[in-house]
């Protein structure tokens, strides 16, 4: 098994033949790692998953077959990502930076998708979907 990263993708060589590509946004620890954190990866079970001890990430590849994406609740990618600012130097990194974006789900007063920047974020528990964007910006 194989594995290599592009630009917001990352492609799993399976021992099959087939090739797997994948979205990083559907796996928010591997959309925030460094270059090395991604590289540091284990097949694990006998070549049904991949585990990637430096983030905690562990994927399935029966997962990745039928498109399923991390389960991990934005709450707890924000603590994830908060606590590991340091891992973005400015001298030869770009920071990442990361906007909640909140969307109302279909009512009839649904109001336009907002944007906030961190560390800002709502407590509400309303009827909400919420999702990370990550983009690379200078500090």
């Amino acid at each position: 098994m194989a594995v290599s990263f592009g630009r917001g993708i990352f492609k799993v060589r399976l021992s099959n033949g087939r090739t797997v590509v994948v979205p990083t946004a559907l796996f928010p620890r591997l959309e925030f790692a460094t270059r090395a954190e991604r590289q540091q990866f284990e097949v694990i079970g006998n070549g049904t998953g991949i585990h990637w001890p430096a983030l905690d990430e562990d994927i399935s590849i029966s997962g990745l077959l039928q498109g399923r994406g991390s389960a991990e609740s934005p709450k707890s990618i924000l603590q994830w990502i908060m606590a590991r600012r340091d891992k973005f130097s400015p001298a030869d990194q770009k920071t990442p930076a990361i906007r909640i974006i909140r969307t109302v789900a279909h009512t009839s007063s649904a109001k336009k998708p907002s944007a906030q920047k961190l560390p800002k974020v709502s407590n509400s528990r309303s009827r909400q979907q919420t999702r990370l964007v990550h983009s690379q910006t200078s500090k």
